[in-house]
């Protein structure tokens, strides 16, 4: 993530709880496919654990879902089934 005071680091496992909000965001707000990874940025501004003050680049890579979970994530069943 690039924020204008510089690169900001997020390490994924610090956000695998949040990680679907990321990717529900990228396929509702920019009709992108992205597997939870890729979704971590966009997961770390939603839940404020970047402050940003200015512009921002969040770099989304890797499509490798596999369909049925991202439509599960998508309808909210991925966090019903790991509360489970």
């Amino acid at each position: 993530m690039l924020t204008h005071h510089g690169p900001c680091l997020v390490v994924a496992h610090q956000l695998q709880r949040i990680h679907p909000t990321g990717i529900r965001h990228a396929y509702a707000q920019e009709r992108e496919i992205v597997e939870g990874a890729g979704a971590v940025g966009i997961a770390a501004l939603l839940a404020g654990k970047v402050k940003v003050n200015g512009p921002v680049v969040v770099l989304l890579s890797g499509r490798n879902i596999d369909m049925n979970t991202h439509r599960k994530v998508i309808c909210g069943d991925a966090i019903a089934e790991r509360a489970a």
